[in-house]
Parts: C-alpha cells; sequence; structure tokens
C-alpha cells in the first residue's frame, strides 16, 4: 500500500489514475524521465517550465502540459491497482503504471 504524496501549495490532484493513450492526454505535452521521479519532484519540475499540469506514470516518467486534450476522460479514474509503480525517487509513493497516469493541476506562476 502506498502513502498519499505530499504536494507542493497549490497542487491539487485531478485524477488519481486515468487510462493514457500514445497520443497522451496532455495538450501540449513535454514528458522527461526523473530518477527521483515522485508527484512532487515531477510537479516543480513541470512548475520549472511554467506549466500548470503534470502527470507521473511508468515510475519513472514525468509529463508537463498546458491542459488535458480535448475529449479526455480525466476524470473518468480506471482503478487504482492499474497505478501501482512504486516512485522512483521514493518507493513509499505510487508513480502510476503501464500506460496509466496520474495527474495534477496548479495555479500559474505570478
Amino acid at each position: 500500500m502506498f502513502s498519499p504524496a505530499p504536494l507542493p501549495d497549490g497542487w491539487n490532484a485531478v485524477s488519481s489514475c486515468v487510462q493514457d493513450t500514445p497520443s497522451r492526454v496532455l495538450a501540449n505535452v513535454i514528458d522527461t524521465q526523473l530518477g527521483n521521479n515522485t508527484p512532487s519532484n515531477c510537479i516543480q519540475y513541470c512548475a520549472d517550465f511554467g506549466y500548470t499540469f503534470a502527470g507521473v506514470e511508468y515510475g519513472v516518467e514525468c509529463f508537463c502540459g498546458t491542459g488535458l486534450l480535448p475529449g479526455t476522460p480525466a476524470t473518468d479514474t480506471i482503478d487504482a491497482s492499474n497505478c501501482d509503480m512504486p516512485c522512483y525517487g521514493d518507493h513509499q509513493y505510487a508513480c502510476g503504471g503501464s500506460w496509466a497516469i496520474q495527474l495534477y493541476q496548479g495555479s500559474p506562476a505570478p
């Protein structure tokens, strides 16, 4: 069982587990692999580049975007057991799964 991941101020979970697609669920998406990946570290990475959406997937992947792609059923969560990969940066937290992403949204930087 994973602990709830702490999130930076101003950021909230959009969905605990969403089915990702090859075209991705985030608009204007960039992705990277973070050796220290956690929801918080991914969010910070995205925020540093001015993105207001972040997502963790497959333990090591961090996705940043400007919003959700039109038609993305991001509020239609899939079973949380699909987001069962431990984060590379801290194994007490979950960081998505195979084609399963946890999504977060924050406020734009002032």
